[in-house]
């Protein structure tokens, strides 16, 4: 028989697959995410009960948890710079704060606010576009995002030598359960010169379910031939502009 010196414990319940492991191995839990390995420290056990509070503050987090993710891997697919983890999370914990806040409402209404959550971490959509943009429902019809009369030479910031702007426009929806999320996406494209747009409305219409949740995304690309061979990160800026449940 086999007798294991006391200094050395061995306790795996990982799994492996290809390059990767996923499970606890001793105190550091493996898990994947997009493809990619992490890890981190293994909880240890509490030493007092959660409270009411903490118990309803942890299962909104895990109701948000599976519609975050698969909401960001359809958008994700939209957009021309690589998103990750880190950006993830900050999806994830940008949605609690608003669902922790608003789920236990009669109506929650979708809305564009100021405080919008940053998907590409080199750059903030505010930075690159300052005129006023409204976002409501419009019930069975969709979701409405209207962009005000402006100048594209005085609200837009672009890149030297760039001709065109569009505005990439996405709305996502879906259920806090497992049930598949709907995207839909319209552009706003606009020559870069000193001319004064008029105001236009997209209607946006997921055909999602009464209460869904429902995000809206705006990521703006520019048409700049010859400056560079592929996107530079630094001038794609893309943001979620608004949150709220569907209401037919």
């Amino acid at each position: 028989m086999q007798i294991w010196p006391e200094s050395i414990h061995y306790f795996y319940m990982g799994r492996v697959k290809g390059n990767l492991v996923s499970g606890a191995v001793g105190s550091v839990v493996f898990y994947v995410v997009n493809g990619q390995q992490f890890n981190r420290a293994k909880p240890g056990k509490r030493k007092k009960p959660l409270t009411a509070r903490m118990l309803e503050r942890n299962n909104l987090f895990a109701e948000l948890t599976g519609p975050s993710s698969r909401m960001l891997r359809y958008i994700k697919k939209q957009l021309l710079f690589p998103v990750g983890f880190n950006e993830y999370n900050r999806l994830r914990g940008w949605m609690y704060i608003l669902y922790c806040a608003n789920h236990a409402r009669e109506e929650w209404p979708v809305m564009a606010d100021n405080n919008m959550c940053q998907l590409n971490p080199a750059v903030d959509l505010r930075h690159f576009f300052t005129a006023n943009i409204t976002v409501s429902s419009k019930g069975s019809e969709g979701i409405a995002v209207n962009f005000p009369s402006f100048n594209p030479l005085s609200v837009v910031r672009a890149p030297l030598g760039a001709k065109d702007v569009t505005i990439q426009i996405i709305v996502v929806s879906g259920p806090t359960g497992t049930a598949p999320i709907r995207i839909v996406n319209e552009s706003y494209s606009f020559t870069y010169t000193d001319t004064l747009l008029p105001a236009k409305e997209f209607v946006l219409n997921t055909k999602g379910d009464d209460k869904d949740l429902v995000i809206v995304v705006l990521a703006i690309e520019y048409d700049n031939p010859g400056q560079y061979t592929k996107p530079d990160p630094r001038w794609l800026p893309a943001a979620v502009i608004a949150m709220g449940r569907i209401k037919h």
